[in-house]
């Protein structure tokens, strides 16, 4: 009796030790969010860029992020940016456009539109976690330039690459904030050929206010099949034997 005792025993502590974690399948809206940020950014290099100085290139941004996690670790994500021009003369990179006989000037300086894979580091590292407060994440992606020159030019459009990191903090289940520092650089140059220049280069700091929509991820226990089930009784046998 007390070694049919101890089989069972340990025929359970198997079971338990078999347990994975696995997340039950999702709807397409699921694990998605929205995010409005706002912060300023700044050239790496203002002289190479005809600025008199560090100050006179700093600026407003404003912008929005959809993304979905499609893993806990692994998510894309798309975000828009908006440079609002800061009114330097030295150097600066409005667009004067006419309106009704009148000029206007655009208050933007540049758009960008960035396409962005993911990765939750916090869960690669420590597992994912529904209860962790505070998480580290790391973003790349390619990224469309538009900016506005001075007048008489035409929109400057370039292609780039986008990195950045985010740490973030779950106020709620639904409810989060950022802080997420960049680093962007421009790959073409003037003449529209390949580079990869940090003269061609701005970083920003940014703060954002993230909404998640949709169910969140849910860890849902392992299902056993007729396999573990045969496994574990050879188990017990060979225990009994």
């Amino acid at each position: 009796n007390m070694k049919k005792f101890f089989s069972i025993m340990i025929a359970f502590v198997a079971m338990f030790t078999m347990n994975a974690q696995t997340f039950e399948s999702s709807r397409f809206i699921d694990n998605t969010y929205f995010r409005v940020e706002g912060g300023a950014t700044a050239l790496t290099h203002p002289g190479y860029n005809k600025y008199e100085n560090w100050g006179h290139t700093i600026q407003g941004v404003i912008g929005a992020e959809v993304g979905k996690w499609i893993t806990p670790k692994f998510g894309v994500a798309f975000e828009g940016d908006f440079g609002i021009r800061n009114g330097s003369e030295a150097g600066k990179f409005n667009y004067v456009y006419t309106f009704v006989g009148k000029e206007k000037v655009h208050r933007l300086n540049y758009i960008t539109v960035t396409g962005l894979t993911k990765f939750n580091v916090s869960n690669i590292l420590a597992g994912w976690n529904p209860n962790r407060k505070f998480e580290f994440v790391l973003a790349t992606g390619p990224m469309w330039i538009c900016g506005f020159p001075d007048k008489g030019d035409l929109n400057e459009m370039d292609f780039g690459v986008k990195f950045k990191a985010e740490v973030n903090y779950n106020v709620t289940e639904r409810l989060q904030l950022n802080l997420i520092p960049e680093f962007n650089y421009k790959l073409e140059d003037s003449h529209w050929d390949p580079c990869f220049d940090s003269r061609n280069s701005w970083y920003a700091l940014k703060v954002g206010v993230t909404y998640k929509i949709g169910k969140q991820f849910t860890e849902c226990p392992y299902k056993y099949t007729q396999e573990d089930v045969d496994a574990l009784n050879e188990q017990i046998n060979e225990l009994r034997a």
